[in-house]
C-alpha cells in the first residue's frame, strides 16, 4: 500500500514501484483513493509516534522507513500542521535546524479516540 501511495503522490519518483503504478492505472479512482488511504495511514503514524513526545522531522521520517525527508514527508506533515493535530516546538522560527513537531491537544483527543 506504501508503494501505491509513493508512486501515487511522488509520480516521476514512484518509477521504482512501477508495477504497482501500473496495476492502477486501470482504475483512476483505485489509485486516488490509495495514494489516500495510504497518505491517511503515514498521518495516523505519525500521529502515534509523537505520543511519545516531541520529534525532528528526519525522526519522523526515520520512524516511517525513509532515509531522509522526502516529499511525502513534508506533505504528512504541513498536512497534520493545517490540520492543527500537531504543532512546531519552535513557532517562531519554521525552518529552525532544531525545529520537532508535537501533538497538539486536538491531536491527543484523536490518538484516544482511536485506542
Amino acid at each position: 500500500a506504501q508503494s501505491g501511495a509513493e508512486s501515487g503522490a511522488q509520480g516521476a519518483q514512484g518509477a521504482q514501484s512501477g508495477a504497482v503504478s501500473r496495476a492502477q492505472s486501470g482504475a483512476e479512482s483505485g489509485a486516488e483513493s490509495g495514494a489516500e488511504s495510504g497518505a491517511e495511514s503515514l498521518a495516523d503514524k505519525v500521529i502515534r509516534l509523537l505520543a511519545d513526545g516531541p520529534k525532528l522531522k528526519s525522526e519522523i521520517a526515520r520512524n516511517l522507513g525513509r532515509k531522509t525527508v522526502t516529499g511525502q514527508v513534508n506533505r504528512v506533515v504541513n498536512s497534520l500542521l493545517s490540520s492543527e493535530l500537531i504543532e512546531r516546538t519552535i513557532p517562531d522560527k519554521p525552518n529552525s535546524r532544531l525545529q520537532k513537531y508535537r501533538l497538539t491537544p486536538k491531536g491527543q483527543q484523536l490518538l484516544e479516540a482511536r485506542k
